[in-house]
């Protein structure tokens, strides 16, 4: 499913905003898996990605986890701060699997 056409399970305006443009700055496709696409999320729940077809690389997933939304709770565990509240997986994107699609939509500017 596009953003889109989401119903918005999980992802506030300004949720979509953030991703859009990590989208567009990155030039990559970002897909939100888990709760927040299934509608299970609640309101501290983690946010879970897939980045392109693949997972994308160490350096844009690093990207993702410092600039994408993420929850209060949940997600991958840090040494010292504990839960971090997102998820950037390296697998590939089961589209079986619920999803909401964020894709590219202007050209990757110079940075």
């Amino acid at each position: 499913m596009d953003a889109d056409d989401s119903p918005g399970v999980g992802l506030s305006p300004s949720d979509k905003l953030r991703i859009q443009r990590f989208a567009d700055e990155h030039a990559v496709a970002v897909h939100v898996v888990g709760s927040r696409a299934s509608g299970a999320a609640s309101v501290e729940s983690d946010y879970d990605y897939v980045l392109g077809e693949d997972g994308g690389n160490a350096r844009l997933r690093s990207a993702a986890r410092r600039t994408l939304p993420r929850g209060a709770a949940g997600g991958e565990v840090h040494p010292t701060r504990g839960e971090t509240g997102i998820d950037v997986f390296r697998d590939r994107l089961d589209r079986s699997r619920p999803h909401v699609s964020f894709y590219p939509t202007t050209a990757r500017r110079p940075k």
